[in-house]
């Protein structure tokens, strides 16, 4: 009788070593290389721009100074309202900027504001106006916010330079604010209650909604008589464009 012939299989490979396996793997590894380049790339840029580091994309397009200010026709229902801060100084010459608490050019005007307002203290009233870019700031409608609770205070500009003075701070939480507004004399109470409840936020978006029409692209944006400047002015740069002003009015 004869054996039957057994025939030996060779064992299937495993999917990885196979043709179609290798090239998966291949293309896979790719396609995660690309993402990884994609995602640093977006984080630097996303924190480069947050930080000020990086201009937003056109930004080059936006030519700041004095000696790049536009003349421009202005809808004076816009510029401002009766109760803004600032508008309580009742001086004859209104300069309005637009600000977003955590904007670093913003953090760099703050100071250059309070001085002049020192040097012109009665001849001009600096009135300060909110343009969060909670895009870029999660923190900043919180922050204009405290702003304007402060202000119903008739403490706005304390609150503005506590605010200012902790710009180094990653997060200001509304712990933080009610401390400031603790040492800087409010009713906590009533500046807890104003901050918890969103009373302000529409006082707010207003500014933003007037922002839009007005034309402004970033903070600081400033209205200075007809003209319109962007960007963090420097000292000398106000003093040129408040002189001729106060010239021309005789002041």
């Amino acid at each position: 009788m004869n054996k039957k012939t057994q025939i030996e299989i060779p064992p299937k490979k495993k999917w990885y070593k196979r043709g179609w396996g290798i090239f998966v793997i291949i293309l896979s590894s790719l396609l995660l290389i690309i993402l990884i380049y994609f995602f640093a790339h977006f984080f630097y840029y996303y924190n480069g721009i947050k930080n000020g580091k990086i201009p937003l994309p056109g930004a080059n397009n936006i030519k700041t100074g004095i000696e790049n200010s536009t003349t421009v026709k202005i809808d004076t229902s816009k510029i401002f309202h009766e109760g803004e801060p600032g508008t309580e100084d009742n001086a004859p010459v209104s300069i309005v900027g637009f600000f977003d608490f955590r904007c670093p050019f913003c953090v760099a005007a703050s100071s250059t504001v309070r001085e002049l307002q020192q040097t012109y203290k009665g001849k001009v009233q600096f009135v300060f106006r909110n343009f969060p870019v909670v895009a870029l700031h999660p923190d900043a409608m919180l922050l204009a916010q405290a702003g304007e609770c402060a202000n119903l205070q008739k403490k706005f500009w304390p609150m503005y330079d506590k605010i200012f003075l902790n710009k180094d701070k990653k997060e200001i939480t509304s712990e933080d604010l009610k401390s400031y507004a603790q040492q800087i004399g409010i009713d906590t109470g009533k500046f807890s209650l104003c901050l918890s409840s969103d009373q302000t936020k529409s006082l707010i978006l207003e500014d933003v909604s007037d922002a839009e029409v007005l034309g402004v692209r970033g903070t600081p944006t400033w209205f200075i008589g007809n003209q319109k400047a962007e960007g963090p002015l420097s000292i000398d740069d106000f003093k040129k464009i408040i002189d001729k002003i106060l010239s021309e009015a005789k002041i």
